[in-house]
């Protein structure tokens, strides 16, 4: 069942997400779904959001959600794999590592950043970091410096960093920040075909590239 038909059709515990965050999620996350994962987030507030990722991931092996609210402590789930741990998500201790990790917290830039380098690091590799609602940073009273933060990344996923963040992958959607977990690989230059008219250079690069297979194997 996709997460949009399990958000829409939800009953109990209330969960407030944008309609686009259902279809992205739908498409950036549906190879996880029959995983054995452990999947962290930041925010609780009434804790229906948790109880649709344990619908949605329903091979997870655990749904850990993070809020300094104390009331947040009260809240009972029917489903085992469901834990709500109270304190600052900044300062929280967890053995856990994850496969997904949702900020849905404060939303202040600040947060979002200290969040990160919180967390990134209990992220496994391959997996999927979310930064929810971040158009707050253009909103009076959130600060705006997380948008040069993950702006940032971009040389990162290119491999043009000097410090390894691991980041193979960024994508930016209307208030939604998407970074997964890996080696940032350009892979191998294929060059195929024969005719090469207007720049027969690039059939040089090609050979060279066979000699130096070759070579390679010879050795």
């Amino acid at each position: 069942m996709s997460l949009a038909t399990i958000h829409r059709i939800k009953t109990g515990k209330v969960s407030d997400k944008w309609s686009t965050y259902l279809s992205f999620y739908d498409d950036k996350l549906w190879y996880l779904q029959d995983s054995k994962i452990n999947l962290l987030e930041i925010g609780v507030q009434n804790g229906g959001s948790l109880e649709t990722w344990a619908k949605y991931f329903w091979k997870a092996e655990k749904i850990v959600g993070i809020d300094v609210d104390p009331k947040c402590a009260d809240l009972k789930f029917d489903d085992q794999r469901i834990e709500v741990v109270i304190g600052d998500s900044k300062t929280v201790e967890l053995e856990d590592t994850f496969d997904v990790i949702i900020d849905d917290g404060s939303h202040q830039a600040s947060d979002i950043i200290e969040n990160w380098n919180r967390w990134w690091p209990k992220l496994n590799d391959g997996g999927v970091y979310v930064v929810e609602d971040f158009h707050t940073m253009w909103m009076p009273g959130y600060g705006s410096n997380a948008i040069q933060f993950f702006a940032g990344f971009i040389a990162a996923v290119n491999g043009k960093t000097k410090i390894n963040h691991s980041v193979r992958r960024i994508e930016f959607q209307n208030s939604l920040v998407l970074l997964e977990k890996g080696e940032p690989v350009l892979g191998d230059r294929l060059i195929c075909g024969d005719v090469a008219y207007v720049n027969p250079d690039v059939l040089g690069i090609r050979d060279g590239q066979e000699r130096s297979v070759l070579q390679h194997q010879q050795t």
